[in-house]
């Protein structure tokens, strides 16, 4: 269901056309156990699409290591997967920074792609990533990065596999959750395709929140989650506020300020 009410908040004509909004509260996983998941989303079959994901990172690794934001893969021992992550390594100047990481098939060969800029603690990240079929491509804060690696382009539809899992907290591979992120979920949606540069600057709209359902995505917006906000009462579900792709949560993460 559409969610068609005025924005939270809203000051002059300026901020009417770009639907600004006060987005009070986030999902908050502890890099432990804590994530939330939908089984076989109605979009898994795309080969071309975008995550649009406003996420704090709320610490840096300090040694070389990964920490996953989103997952998807198979519910069963098939180990391909598509997965974006907070990562440190030698390929990244011992940096934090995002990376995509892809295995198409059951034992496969796996593809990484780095991005180029150091992320910082406590700090909010209005991040996009993307593929279809042939290229990859992440956006921070309307920046496009510079990746590193083997871009493939891979997406959802790409991955082997009847029965798959994203997860939004940890990556998820063959039947498995792991290297999960201590993050704050304030915004989630998922478009059937590559957004334009036009649409990336205004879902930026200068680092303010934006009510994504009034970017003028139209049909293309399959799936949107706010965690908390708009009449959420506690439980475990997180509503789809455009389609039914509901999320379950799993280790109880806290609904809190994002």
């Amino acid at each position: 269901m559409v969610d068609r009410r005025q924005p939270d908040h809203v000051i002059g004509a300026a901020a009417i056309a770009g639907a600004r909004f006060t987005d009070l509260k986030a999902m908050i996983t502890d890099g432990a156990t804590q994530y939330a998941y939908i089984d076989n989303p109605s979009w898994r079959a795309d080969t071309a699409g975008s995550l649009i994901i406003r996420i704090r990172v709320n610490s840096l690794l300090g040694a070389n290591g990964a920490k996953g934001f989103v997952g998807f893969g198979n519910n069963d021992a098939n180990d391909a997967f598509l997965a974006f992550r907070q990562v440190r390594t030698a390929a990244t100047s011992n940096q934090n920074r995002f990376q995509i990481i892809d295995r198409r098939t059951n034992g496969g060969a796996t593809n990484t792609q780095n991005g180029g800029t150091a992320l910082a603690a406590g700090t909010m990240y209005m991040t996009v990533i993307s593929g279809n079929g042939t290229t990859s491509k992440i956006t921070t804060n309307n920046v496009a990065q510079t990746l590193s690696g083997t871009n493939t382009g891979t997406w959802l539809g790409h991955i082997a596999g009847t029965d798959l899992r994203m997860t939004f907290g940890c990556i998820w591979a063959a039947n498995t959750p792991s290297t999960f992120i201590d993050g704050n979920f304030a915004d989630i949606a998922y478009v059937n395709r590559e957004l334009t540069t036009a649409e990336l600057t205004k879902l930026y709209n200068g680092g303010n929140p934006i009510d994504i359902s009034r970017m003028g995505l139209g049909a293309d917006l399959k799936s949107r989650w706010i965690f908390g906000d708009r009449g959420y009462t506690g439980g475990a579900t997180i509503l789809d506020r455009i389609g039914t792709n509901h999320l379950t949560m799993v280790g109880s993460p806290t609904i809190g300020t994002p």
